[in-house]
């Protein structure tokens, strides 16, 4: 099985992940698990050595013991889903490349 690619960092870890943004009429593609169904995320996930970003973002559905499952909502859903900045970035998208950074520390 191969690795996550992590970085060791102080008292942490750098974890290197990728994220797809696939939009349709006006609702987002967003991932949920059977752990906890009401809580959505984007689609993608860590990378592992030897992976490539594509390889990445193409759902495997199962993590572990969660089972995983796709489901396209409004991008207004008061549903909970991470990222949260997708509900304000998403309403007005642009063309050029824009880059978000969250430190949970």
């Amino acid at each position: 099985m191969k690795k996550d690619m992590s970085v060791p960092c102080g008292d942490g870890f750098i974890n290197l992940r990728v994220g797809a943004i696939i939009m349709r009429n006006g609702k987002i593609l967003m991932v949920g698990n059977n752990i906890v169904p009401d809580y959505l995320y984007s689609v993608g996930g860590r990378l592992k050595f030897g992976e490539t970003a594509e390889e990445a973002v193409s759902e495997k559905f199962m993590e572990g013991e969660h089972e995983e499952f796709l489901r396209w909502i409004d991008i207004e859903d008061p549903m909970p889903y991470f990222p949260e900045f997708f509900r304000t970035e998403l309403l007005q998208p642009v063309d050029t490349v824009k880059y978000f950074l969250m430190d949970k520390r």
